[in-house]
């Protein structure tokens, strides 16, 4: 493999290169500072937000938009904000504990990540230098809330696609802006808005105000969950806006959006985490008070089975979200250095953060389901928090793209890193096809204590590039040809995924024991989640083969696709009763271990 850090921003390069423990971030690497910040946050959600929880899922804005202020206040989005905008100056990979503490506050939670994430990133990225005097230091307190305007009635998925116009008045000094715009998280009650539209069929991003004539709020939405959070159209008839609102130039919307987009997938991800860590203690306190049949429900062996797995994904999820804070951590300072184009940055993170929206939202869903089911009939009543948190978990897979567009990101983008020279994935796809066609499976010697999934992951790696390349040679290298196969980028996009969390796993694992020691409550928790990932990528595995190839071609490499899929053999039964005994004993709380 090719020798590059993940520190380093790069895009994609964990399908083709090899990285260290060192090289990736960690929540161990919290400093003392970042670990009081995050702690202030939390002491606030449980203590102010989570007791008013019935009033902001009521829609009692004002309560909303009260406790925004007060985070503002405490600095809760100050720590993304470079110190001459009013901000701390910090990266996400110092404030991925205030993403992450955000999932336990649901709609707020929502809220928070609108106003921070895609609200007031793109003022602060590509805004011009008077637009970042006047808007940031507000937004970095919450004096101003901001919301991010782009889907569109007609245009959900294809939101570049937009169909509102800005046209330039007479004068040159303003935009009149036409159009509509859906399903806008903190619509109601914002400060200023992020508002695509097309200029002369350019995408391009204004800063709207309400004051400004020709804006108006639809009606709120009547959601299924995230009950609490403001979902609004907002609507512009003959908009004026000044010239000077113009974000970055004439036709760099749809640049600014995807950029954006990446930073709040990551972030989606580190909330979603956050959220299933506070699940499963909600699940678990309820199950060490529950008895029946003369026993503590949580100490049942089927529930048991249900918290290894729980908790091998919650942990295989911290891993990757905190490492792809380090790579957004990366790109931030160079940026706000000067170094590197914002959008090209950004752009480096399109499939490490289309991976985490996909994987950390649908480990959610399965999370949130299992500990609804450990709570039972009492679960699915509204007196229990994991009602709300059943029914909010739903909205994860469709907004900030849905899951399906993200695989087809996910599965398509490192093509297009290949053909311009970025990663080397033609060595990659051809080093599998012949080990899949001489069946060689030597990845030279994997001996130490994690060995075993060590050569597992090189197993998947090799998978992945034996499908990459399958499905490279049926559309001829052709792109937009490939397009046509969603289901193969589909399921490479699943391989992509699962190599991501199990190595980020094996890599924290590793990181943790070469300073601790070897930990088995550790050890179990990479084996279980490398244990999924291995059954998912099996399945993708044989999905493209057979829609691929021929029977008598499969024939010809039966042998080694045979070899590449038998994985390390465990006993899993055993491994998910030793981390369920660790959660019990930590009564639900993370750390485990």
């Amino acid at each position: 493999m090719s020798e590059k850090t993940e520190t380093e921003p790069k895009g994609c390069w964990f399908l083709v290169g090899d990285t260290c423990p060192e090289d990736i971030h960690t929540r161990e690497d919290m400093t003392d500072d970042d670990r009081a910040m995050t702690d202030t946050v939390v002491s606030f959600f449980e203590n102010e937000v989570v007791p008013k929880m019935d009033e902001i899922d009521a829609q009692n804005f004002d309560v909303t938009v009260g406790l925004l202020k007060q985070a503002g206040e405490l600095g809760v989005f100050m720590a993304d904000v470079p110190e001459q905008y009013g901000g701390l100056g910090l990266s996400m990979k110092n404030s991925a504990g205030l993403g992450e503490a955000s999932g336990m506050v649901g709609a707020f939670g929502v809220a928070c990540g609108a106003h921070l994430g895609i609200g007031m990133y793109p003022i602060m990225l590509f805004g011009p230098d008077e637009m970042k005097e006047k808007y940031v230091p507000k937004l970095a307190t919450a004096e101003m809330i901001a919301a991010f305007c782009l889907t569109e009635p007609g245009c959900g998925c294809d939101a570049l696609s937009a169909k509102s116009k800005a046209v330039l008045t007479e004068d040159g000094q303003s935009y009149i802006i036409n159009g509509t715009k859906q399903f806008i998280t903190n619509g109601g009650f914002a400060d200023c808005y992020t508002i695509f539209a097309q200029v002369n069929g350019k995408l391009t991003a204004f800063l709207v105000t309400p004051d400004m004539a020709g804006f108006a709020r639809g009606p709120e939405e009547h959601k299924l969950g995230i009950k609490g959070s403001s979902t609004t159209q907002i609507i512009m008839t003959d908009l004026k806006v000044p010239a000077s609102n113009m974000i970055g130039e004439i036709g760099e919307g749809g640049k600014i959006a995807l950029g954006i987009l990446n930073i709040g997938r990551t972030k989606l991800g580190l909330g979603l985490v956050g959220g299933s860590k506070y699940a499963m203690q909600v699940a678990v306190k309820y199950g060490l008070e529950r008895v029946q049949f003369g026993q503590q429900i949580i100490k049942f062996p089927l529930i048991k089975e249900m918290l290894g797995e729980i908790s091998a994904r919650i942990y295989a999820g911290e891993s990757s979200t905190w490492r792809t804070a380090g790579f957004i951590g990366y790109i931030m300072h160079g940026i706000h250095s000067g170094e590197m184009e914002p959008g090209k940055g950004l752009a480096e993170l399109a499939v490490e953060a289309a991976l985490e929206k996909v994987a950390q939202s649908e480990h959610n869903d399965y999370i949130v389901d299992a500990c609804l089911q450990i709570m039972g009939g009492y679960g699915y009543t509204s007196e229990y928090p994991m009602e709300r948190a059943y029914r909010d978990a739903r909205i994860s897979r469709i907004y900030e793209g849905t899951n399906e567009v993200c695989r087809l990101v996910g599965g398509g983008m490192p093509f297009r890193a290949a053909a311009k020279g970025e990663i080397p994935l033609m060595e990659v796809m051809e080093r599998a096809r012949f080990r899949i066609q001489t069946a060689n499976m030597d990845f030279g010697c994997m001996c130490g204590p994690l060995g075993d999934v060590e050569e597992q992951l090189a197993k998947m790696k090799t998978i992945y590039g034996y499908c990459a390349g399958l499905v490279f040679r049926k559309y001829a290298g052709a792109f937009d040809k490939m397009m046509e196969g969603e289901e193969y980028l589909g399921n490479l996009h699943n391989l992509a995924m699962e190599i991501y969390l199990t190595e980020s796993a094996l890599l924290r694992t590793k990181k943790i024991m070469a300073k601790n020691g070897e930990n088995e409550i550790l050890a179990a928790l990479l084996r279980i989640y490398a244990n999924y990932a291995a059954g998912v990528c099996s399945k993708s595995l044989w999905e493209v083969v057979r829609a691929a190839m021929t029977p008598s071609q499969i024939a010809t490499v039966r042998e080694g696709l045979n070899a590449v899929c038998p994985f390390a053999v465990v006993n899993l039964l055993e491994l998910r009763r030793k981390v369920a005994d660790a959660v019990i004993a930590r009564e639900g709380v993370w750390p485990i271990w």
